[in-house]
């Protein structure tokens, strides 16, 4: 892999990066039909806790895309390429309390922008609204991940 892969892997990072920058209010936690209360109450208590962005499963599914082929994650090179996106972007992370609220932080360049906002579980969804702009996550408890496609590329955060 050559240093415009390295290159492309970072700005594959960092565009999708953006779908955290947004996403007020909302609160609507009540059980989808077919699901009882108290199944509604644990899934809601499983979504409880800090979530934070896959970056290393982003930068290899997003390699695959483009190349067709996997890549080596023992590489230097993807190594190289993982340390270049991490200096440039810090971590996303999503900390969802229990009374539904919730606080994001991301990181790009140096700077961290944190936002508060609310979510709901219903069914075996997460929604998080931000600012105004809410974002569906398909919510898979045996994997403890949040995932939300984003221009065809599923973007994954995984419970910390």
């Amino acid at each position: 892999m050559k240093f415009t892969k390295i290159a492309a892997l970072a700005a594959v990072a960092v565009m999708a990066c953006g779908v955290f920058y947004g996403c007020d209010d909302g609160s609507n936690t009540s059980a989808p039909a077919g699901t009882s209360s108290s199944q509604a109450q644990n899934q809601e208590a499983s979504v409880v806790g800090t979530w934070k962005l896959d970056m290393e499963g982003l930068v290899k599914d997003q390699f695959k895309a483009q190349t067709g082929s996997e890549v080596d994650v023992n590489s230097a090179e993807f190594k190289q390429a993982m340390e270049l996106i991490k200096s440039q972007m810090g971590d996303i992370i999503f900390d969802l309390k229990a009374d539904g609220t919730l606080t994001s932080s991301v990181e790009m360049g140096g700077q961290k922008v944190e936002s508060t906002g609310t979510y709901t579980v219903e069914g075996g969804k997460v929604n998080a609204t931000i600012e105004g702009q809410t974002q569906t996550f398909d919510f898979d408890s045996a994997k403890n991940t949040l995932s939300v496609s984003v221009q065809g590329q599923t973007v994954t955060l995984k419970k910390a």
